[in-house]
């Protein structure tokens, strides 16, 4: 089983928010489960990086194939976890369907592959009103946010399909997520999103869990629970390594 420290762990947080979606989920994976190599990027258009606006996919997918391919130069024997909730669930998804080879593992959640319909209305996540620091973190990010740039932002990821080359696999290992109470539009898509993982991955590992009890955003309403499922696929995925 590969150990931690050979593992290394990108976290991709969600639209309109930054990295700070992670901080209490980093020093969990760090402290608790000794997860040595952590990278948490900005994704173009958000946080530190909000002057490359506006967002693409184009630009998500050319960044973090550059961090990866940094992590790769750095260390060739380094495994690659990417971790990816909601608008980053659509990254992660992105990059490996035009990269196939740059991850050995991903983790996605609360993603959407089809725009909102009659079955599906867009709503927005719950967010948690009793937790004032991360109040404080995710009203700051979202105020960033002129209402025109939000749309656009939204229109992005309505915008978004996973419909990968049926000439073309990944042997990366897929974990499709949802919360028990995820948003709607997530949940529409849930099974139609694990049918697609399963045929563009070739990994045995490749399948879809319900996070009971959970929402939307892990890492900020469960960051406990929600490195412990993370950590529990590393050790699963990555038993022979």
């Amino acid at each position: 089983m590969a150990l931690p420290s050979r593992v290394a762990v990108i976290l991709v947080h969600g639209g309109a928010s930054s990295s700070r979606m992670y901080s209490k989920m980093e020093p969990i994976l760090q402290e608790s489960y000794h997860y040595e190599h952590v990278y948490i990027p900005d994704l173009p258009g958000h946080g530190k990086e909000y002057h490359d606006k506006p967002f693409s996919f184009e630009k998500s997918t050319n960044a973090l194939h550059e961090l990866i391919q940094g992590i790769r130069s750095s260390d060739a024997k380094l495994l690659i976890l990417i971790v990816g909730i909601s608008l980053g669930g659509q990254a992660v998804l992105d990059l490996i369907r035009k990269y196939p080879t740059d991850v050995d593992s991903a983790v996605i959640s609360g993603a959407s592959i089809m725009p909102p319909d009659a079955s599906a209305s867009w709503e927005m996540p719950r967010l948690p009103m009793d937790d004032p620091d991360w109040m404080k973190i995710i009203m700051e990010d979202a105020g960033h946010w002129p209402p025109e740039e939000a749309q656009e932002l939204q229109k992005c990821s309505f915008g978004f399909e996973f419909t990968p080359d049926p000439t073309t696999n990944t042997s990366a290992s897929i974990l499709i997520l949802r919360g028990q109470h995820d948003t709607p539009m997530a949940n529409r898509d849930f099974d139609s999103l694990v049918q697609r993982a399963r045929s563009y991955s070739t990994s045995k590992h490749t399948t879809g869990q319900i996070l009971e009890g959970a929402w939307h955003n892990h890492s900020v309403d469960i960051p406990s629970e929600f490195t412990k499922v993370v950590d529990s696929w590393s050790k699963t995925v990555f038993a022979d390594e």
